[in-house]
Parts: C-alpha cells; sequence; structure tokens
C-alpha cells in the first residue's frame, strides 16, 4: 500500500507522494484490520503522483542497518516518540530540517544513529552548541566539531557536525562504535 508501508496491531502507516497517512483502529480484530487494509489502499489509489526517498537516507551506513527501524521526520516531538531525547527541543527541530534516525545491530549493541540536516551550517552549529549545552550540561563545551562521551548506563553518545548536518549516536557500548557509525 503507497511507499513504504507498515502495519500492526491495528496502525497502517504509508507514505506516498508528498502525502503521510495514518490509519488507526482502537482495537485490532479481523473485521477491523481488513477494514484498515481497505481503507488504506483506496487512500492510495486517490494519489496518483509517486515521491522519491528523502535524500538524507542515503547518508546512513549500510553495515548493521535495521531496516526497519528507520524513520524519518522533522520535528522533536515525533523524535521523542521514537527515541526519547529531551523535554524540549535540544536540537532545533523543526519543518525545515530533515532527520532521519535508525537503529544498528552491532556485535551485542543496537546503538541508534541520528542525521539532522539544517537549512543552513549556521543552524546546524547553533543546534550543536545547544545540544551540547544542554545534553552534556556537566561536562565542559567541546573544543571541535564532534565529541564522544559516556553517559549513565555505561554507553556512549556522540555528535559530530559537518556543514550544515549533525550526526549523533545514542547507547553505544564504545567510542568506536560511535566513531564507526559517525563516519
Amino acid at each position: 500500500i503507497g511507499q513504504d508501508c507498515d502495519y500492526g496491531s491495528g496502525l497502517l502507516r504509508f507514505w506516498k507522494g508528498t502525502h503521510f497517512v495514518r490509519i488507526v483502529a482502537e482495537r485490532e480484530t479481523p473485521a477491523a484490520k481488513a477494514a484498515v487494509i481497505a481503507l488504506g489502499r483506496h487512500i492510495s489509489s486517490l494519489i496518483s503522483s509517486t515521491g522519491k526517498r528523502p535524500s538524507i537516507l542515503s547518508l546512513l551506513p549500510g553495515a548493521g542497518l535495521i531496516g526497519s527501524s528507520v524513520r524519518f521526520f522533522h520535528k522533536h516531538t515525533v523524535l521523542n516518540y521514537h527515541y526519547y531525547l529531551a523535554d524540549g527541543n535540544i536540537l532545533d527541530l523543526s519543518d525545515k530540517t530533515d532527520c532521519v534516525l535508525a537503529q544498528y545491530e552491532l556485535d551485542a549493541a543496537k546503538p541508534r544513529l541520528l542525521v539532522v540536516r539544517y537549512p543552513s551550517a549556521r543552524a546546524a552549529s547553533a543546534a550543536f552548541a545547544h545540544f551540547n549545552r544542554t545534553y552534556f550540561k556537566d561536562k565542559p563545551a567541546p573544543t571541535g566539531a564532534s565529541r564522544i562521551e559516556k553517559v549513565e548506563g555505561g554507553h556512549y553518545t556522540a555528535i559530530a557536525r559537518t556543514d550544515r548536518v549533525l550526526k549523533l549516536v545514542f547507547e553505544a557500548n564504545s567510542r568506536e562504535q560511535c566513531t564507526n557509525l559517525l563516519n
């Protein structure tokens, strides 16, 4: 149904062209599932255009990628739905940012990689500073455009900035995992 369809527990999601469609059944029953699928097919048939996958997806490394974990979005509320980061918008996400979040299977770890493309290098730089001030508040500010820190629970978090792109790694088991995903 549409492009990149996903169904589970009464929730159907897909995109087609420039549209994102989400249909939810309050309770999943065989009849509700059939209705959700039929409605999804009907809506999809009414959208004549197809779209290209967002180019930011090409920035994800392929090795260890869990394909079903990939999420494309724009705002921090969606990020927090898929991976809770903070109450506030500490990455300055907006309608003007393209974001992709993915999980990787590396050894026994399942770190997450978040890539954010900002409208300008200046916006990316401001978000880099905002994240560092807020997330790593008890540690000194970084001197360069990247940082890897051991955080609570013994995991590592990393951030790197290149031009107008920020890359962040969460829940890595080592500095090496962070470096590999950032590169």
